[in-house]
């Protein structure tokens, strides 16, 4: 199990810009503003549908070096 949990982190870490520029499509196309950061883009995403953006926030923070 440890193996499939360091997996799945380095995936998400991974992942995150991708995420992020996709967010930034999204407000595009939904005619907001693109937002110049990623935390920035996932926060505004997050409010405009209303979704709980922390689980983004927590991989941004582990991909920086800021959280284990």
């Amino acid at each position: 199990m440890p193996q499939d949990r360091k997996r799945v982190l380095e995936l998400m870490t991974a992942s995150i810009s991708s995420f992020a520029t996709l967010f930034r499509h999204a407000l595009i196309a939904m005619e907001h503003p693109p937002s110049p950061g990623k935390r920035e883009a996932v926060d505004k995403l997050a409010e405009l549908l209303r979704f709980d953006a922390s689980a983004f926030h927590t991989v941004l923070e582990v991909r920086e070096g800021k959280r284990k």
